[in-house]
């Protein structure tokens, strides 16, 4: 007879003594039948149809551990650990409490939900008073901490437990994690907690002869992910992040008490790779992830490394919201929404402008950049008068920039008689307003003769191969104001060609390096050495996160658990290409520089 039907039976034998035959009884016995027989969906519904009738009170509690087990042998694990919770609720102190828990672990372990599997088997392992019940559990538990969660799991849940002995195997078998790994110095800090708790415990006894066997050995190397693109349409900016890292990595390892190895992953410019890398290296214990530079393979990395409590952190993605995914998602890169905000505060604080027109492309970019900007200058008092897209591919703005026109003329009309605010009045009405007021002539350059000056500021969130064809038509049409570039507007080559359109263009980059930094130029250096070839912007990305990472390592963060609690704690590093800045528990960089383009020179306005 199996082990838990003996026990329902006995428990529900002793409850019976002396009690007649009655129909729920025999319902009880044929679904036991039925269960012992195999026939498990049979049983499941004739333990269902008995807690759901009449009279069936005295059968509850075995009847809810025995449709449990049913739907759990019937891989349904939901409905089995919803019956194992109504047994755990209605009746906390069954005989039965232990297997229900046990129920509750099998069912999150199908599910892939580890941590929580952990959590009940602890559990058990504290209500049980049989020694081979604890056996058991602790046969599961090792089998949990050694082969299936990662260190970062392990060791949240450990930290939740209360100081019980089931604590006192998960810190021991964490302990073995650590030591695997080379991570010594935790290992004995692990261990020396079991001994301290209960000097005693056969636990305790076990941590004393690791530690004498551990020693004083020092903590080996430590392994780092990188998720890039060697390969794919994103191929060659991938191999510069990697040289950029392994440049950085290099350098440190020449002083290194604890040196750092990545492990390298191609993600092909490919989602489906991107996730793939990232389960991969969940199995290699890394303690952080360099993520891909694309921020949609950097999203479906983010989800794997998250769900294995690794940080990724991406040197280059700046989609906004990409933290959200999970606490263990950081961005080196500035986001869009971040990147915006900040030029609009520019524009407002220390430019002094009011009045504002917006032209960007209609795409989530130009969405993200609109939305940030616009809620930034109207929560300041300013405005946006204007806000006008185009598709992928124009080369002709002329509509976009004639409603400009009319907008900015229309504004100051109804300005100047009170008529209300623009945003009041339709396309078609200030159409009508405009035709009124300021009658096309036959000659067209005459009436583009007269300037608009009504905006104190255009907001060009728009594309680098986008500049040639606005700036030159922004001047065509007679729109003066000052030109305010979103992030894609670092392309010193292409803003020297249209000099004479964007000369003082104020810009917003999360990218810029100072050429007479001796930092820099001592990189510049040591890159074309190394490499034989200059440098990309894309290997100074690698370059600065890997320089951080490696100092995060210096710290003590020799561990996913470590490293990310350090990153949680908030970070401040100054790198050749910017200021990567996360506030406490802030997982995006804040940092921005705010840049002016002016007579053939890049330099920037926002200094520190």
């Amino acid at each position: 007879m199996r082990p838990v039907i003996a026990i329902v039976l006995a428990v529900w034998c002793c409850e019976s003594v002396g009690r007649a035959q009655d129909s729920p009884k025999e319902a009880f016995q044929q679904a036991v039948a039925a269960y012992e027989g195999g026939r498990f969906g049979d049983a499941a519904s004739l333990f269902v149809r008995l807690l759901e009738g009449n009279g069936s009170v005295r059968y509850r509690s075995a009847g809810l551990l025995l449709a449990s087990r049913c739907y759990q042998q019937l891989q349904y694990h939901g409905l089995a650990a919803a019956y194992a919770r109504r047994l755990l609720r209605e009746y906390p102190g069954s005989a039965y409490a232990g297997e229900a828990r046990l129920v509750l672990a099998r069912a999150a372990y199908a599910e892939g939900d580890y941590a929580a599997c952990l959590n009940q088997l602890a559990l058990v392992r504290d209500e049980t008073n049989s020694d081979r019940s604890r056996r058991r559990v602790d046969s599961l538990l090792a089998n949990l901490m050694l082969r299936v969660l990662t260190v970062s799991e392990s060791q949240q849940v450990a930290d939740g437990l209360g100081p019980t002995e089931a604590r006192d195997v998960v810190y021991y078998w964490l302990a073995e994690r650590y030591a695997g790994l080379e991570r010594f110095e935790q290992s004995r800090a692990l261990f020396r907690r079991v001994v301290d708790r209960a000097p005693k415990s056969r636990w305790s006894k076990r941590s004393k002869e690791r530690l004498n066997q551990i020693g004083g050995k020092a903590d080996g190397p430590v392994k780092i992910g990188l998720i890039t693109s060697l390969t794919g349409r994103n191929g060659e900016m991938g191999l510069d992040i990697r040289r950029g890292v392994e440049l950085a990595l290099n350098l440190y390892n020449e002083s290194a008490n604890v040196p750092i190895l990545s492990v390298v992953y191609d993600d092909q410019s490919d989602v489906v790779q991107a996730i793939l890398s990232a389960r991969d290296l969940a199995t290699e214990e890394v303690s952080l992830i360099i993520g891909p530079i694309e921020s949609e393979e950097m999203a479906a990395a983010s989800v794997v490394a998250n769900r294995y409590c690794i940080p990724i952190v991406s040197p280059t993605a700046n989609k906004s919201d990409l933290h959200r995914i999970g606490p263990c998602v950081y961005e080196a890169n500035a986001t869009v929404r971040t990147r915006s905000a900040a030029l609009a505060e520019y524009a407002v604080n220390r430019l002094g402008a009011r009045r504002f027109a917006i032209l960007a492309p209609s795409d989530g970019y130009g969405d993200e950049a609109i939305e940030a900007f616009t809620q930034f200058v109207e929560e300041r008092g300013a405005r946006v008068l204007a806000v006008e897209r185009y598709y992928e591919n124009t080369q002709d703005f002329r509509s976009q920039l004639i409603a400009l026109r009319k907008i900015g003329f229309v504004d100051s009309v109804l300005t100047a008689n009170r008529l209300g605010e623009i945003h009041q009045y339709s396309k078609r009405q200030i159409d009508s307003l405009y035709a009124w007021y300021f009658p096309v002539t036959e000659d067209v350059k005459e009436e583009y003769a007269i300037p608009v000056s009504r905006f104190d500021g255009l907001f060009l969130p728009v594309y680098e191969s986008d500049i040639k064809y606005i700036a030159p038509q922004i001047a065509f049409y007679n729109i003066r104001t000052r030109l305010l570039g979103g992030d894609q507007w670092y392309e010193p080559t292409e803003l020297k060609l249209q000099q004479s359109y964007v000369n003082g263009v104020v810009f917003v980059s999360g990218f810029h390096l100072d050429p007479g930094d001796r930092d820099v130029q001592t990189f510049r250096a040591s890159y074309r050495k190394a490499y034989g070839r200059e440098a990309s912007d894309e290997a100074v990305f690698g370059f600065d996160l890997a320089r951080l990472v490696a100092r995060l390592v210096d710290e003590g963060a020799r561990t996913s658990d470590r490293m990310l609690l350090r990153l949680q704690e908030g970070v401040q590093w100054k790198g050749l290409h910017n200021e990567i800045l996360w506030a406490r528990h802030t997982q995006s960089n804040q940092s921005v520089h705010i840049l002016q383009f002016k007579d053939g020179v890049i330099s920037r306005l926002n200094k520190p």
